[in-house]
């Protein structure tokens, strides 16, 4: 493993501490917001994003959703579009 593979473990770590989810948890919540897009996509549905950060009031572990929606306060970097 490089430093730099090293860093980005430390950092993944970290985030799952900070979040207090493990990274079993993590993949779980991942398959399941997956299979959610995989879902809304056979079905005609478009995307506008999906995102594996949980709700900092715990309603979700996890979101998917359409193209119109844009969360009111952004607070994780992963929710700005790119």
């Amino acid at each position: 493993m490089t430093s730099d593979e090293d860093e980005i473990d430390d950092g993944y770590e970290r985030l799952l501490a900070e979040i207090n989810r493990t990274e079993e948890e993590d993949e779980r919540i991942s398959a399941h917001e997956a299979g959610h897009a995989v879902a809304a996509r056979l079905l005609g549905h478009p995307l506008g994003g999906a995102t594996v950060d949980p709700d900092p009031n715990g309603k979700f572990g996890g979101l998917v959703w359409g193209p119109e929606y844009v969360p009111a306060k952004p607070t994780h970097a992963s929710h700005f579009r790119r």
